[in-house]
C-alpha cells in the first residue's frame, strides 16, 4: 500500500497534467498509482476526469481525420473532370496541328 505522501505526490502529477493537456501521462500517473489509492475519492474522480477527457481527444482526432479524408477525396473527384479535359485538349491540339509542306508533297 503506498503511503499517503505518495499518493498525494501521483495525485498531484496528475492533476498537474491534465491540466496541461497531458492526458495520456495523466493517464499513466493515475495507473501507476495502482492499488494504494483505489478507495481515495479524490484520486477517483481525478482518473475519470482523465478517462473522459482521453475518449474526448480521440473522438476528436477521429473526427478530424474523418473530416480530412472527406476533403481530400473531394479534392481527388474535383480533379478528375480537369485531368480528363486537359488530356483532351492536348490530344485535340496534337490533332490540329498544321502540316506544313516544303515542295515535293512531303511533310517535315
Amino acid at each position: 500500500m503506498a503511503n499517503s505522501c505518495a499518493s498525494k505526490a501521483y495525485y498531484r502529477a496528475g492533476l498537474a497534467l491534465l491540466a496541461l493537456g497531458r492526458v495520456d501521462e495523466a493517464l499513466d500517473v493515475c495507473t501507476r498509482a495502482g492499488e494504494g489509492v483505489a478507495d481515495d475519492a479524490g484520486f477517483k474522480t481525478l482518473r475519470a476526469r482523465t478517462e473522459k477527457k482521453h475518449k474526448e481527444l480521440r473522438r476528436k482526432e477521429e473526427e478530424q481525420r474523418e473530416r480530412e479524408w472527406h476533403a481530400n477525396e473531394e479534392n481527388r473527384k474535383m480533379d478528375v473532370p480537369f485531368v480528363v479535359r486537359s488530356s483532351l485538349l492536348s490530344s485535340y491540339s496534337q490533332l490540329n496541328q498544321p502540316t506544313y509542306h516544303c515542295g515535293g508533297g512531303r511533310d517535315l
